[in-house]
């Protein structure tokens, strides 16, 4: 199967439609992003889509088992609603989380600008935007609540 992403006129991800993959095929049997638009459009969605990658995240691409397989990644990352396209780069990655974290284009991901402490099995970790920085919340049992 090919998924497709719709884009608003911000290159926003609206959504992810699937497209069975003879759908894709032009008169040589050779999958084209054309020929799914327009077999898109025939079937009544008008918008602007862009294929995408089930198998990238993190500008790697993973095989059906779950591990990196060594294939090139497919823009940047797997798109999801809200997702942004950058034409530019050609690529697909999520919308920034906090003002002071800093895109990897390396990955496609937003990065903070503190290391992720390691925590216990009990803990949580959370990022505070306010002071720059993790805050560990372990659980506790009496209040069942992380504190």
């Amino acid at each position: 199967m090919a998924h497709y992403a719709e884009l608003d006129e911000n290159n926003i991800v609206l959504q992810v439609i699937v497209v069975r993959n003879q759908d894709c095929l032009d008169e040589n049997g050779q999958e084209t992003e054309d020929v799914a638009r327009a077999f898109l459009k025939a079937n009544g969605h008008l918008g602007r889509y862009i294929k995408t990658s089930y198998n990238t995240r993190e500008n790697i691409h993973y095989g059906d088992d779950g591990s990196p397989d060594g294939k090139p990644p497919f823009r940047g990352n797997y798109a999801g609603g809200g997702f942004i396209y950058d034409p530019t780069n050609d690529v697909f990655y999520e919308p920034q989380p906090y003002p002071s974290w800093i895109l990897d284009q390396t990955k496609w991901n937003w990065v903070a600008p503190v290391v992720k402490p390691d925590i216990e099995r009990n803990q949580i970790c959370e990022w505070d935007e306010n002071t720059k920085a993790w805050i560990i919340k372990t659980w506790d049992k009496t209040t069942k609540t992380f504190i």
